[in-house]
């Protein structure tokens, strides 16, 4: 598969290298590839095969476009504070949220919570991935 839009990125320091293919499309990094010094060394003096540590992830995204929207959901009497209640507001998240679409579970934003006729809700951003047209 080629992507439509592939951006790479290379951090170098003393401990580790780490590569980032990134695919502009998605907005997404698709592989991360991890090199200790040695191995780093070994790969820019031509040496084949070297060993690395490498991921690929959210292979199943390429060239697929992101889309957002905002999600608000009731969280019912759950103390945002407390210990336990992230899990908790995740979870109704997950709920609430549409089918084929990823809730951010990071609650922490300024204008996540809020009360509307009594009721306590909170927000977040969604997302989904979808095959745009070919042009």
């Amino acid at each position: 598969m080629d992507f439509k839009d592939a951006r790479i990125t290379i951090l170098v320091n003393q401990e580790y290298t780490t590569i980032e293919l990134y695919d502009y499309v998605s907005g997404l990094t698709i592989v991360d590839i991890k090199l200790t010094a040695e191995q780093l060394s070994q790969a820019l003096s031509r040496l084949g095969y070297t060993k690395c540590e490498a991921k690929i992830l959210n292979a199943e995204m390429i060239n697929k476009n992101m889309e957002m929207d905002k999600l608000s959901f009731e969280i019912g009497e759950i103390e945002r504070f407390k210990k336990g209640a992230n899990k908790l507001i995740t979870e109704k998240a997950l709920a609430a949220c549409p089918e084929g679409w990823i809730p951010d579970t990071s609650f922490n934003s300024q204008d996540t919570f809020f009360e509307k006729d009594g009721i306590k809700y909170a927000r977040t951003t969604i997302r989904r991935w979808i095959t745009s047209p070919q042009k």
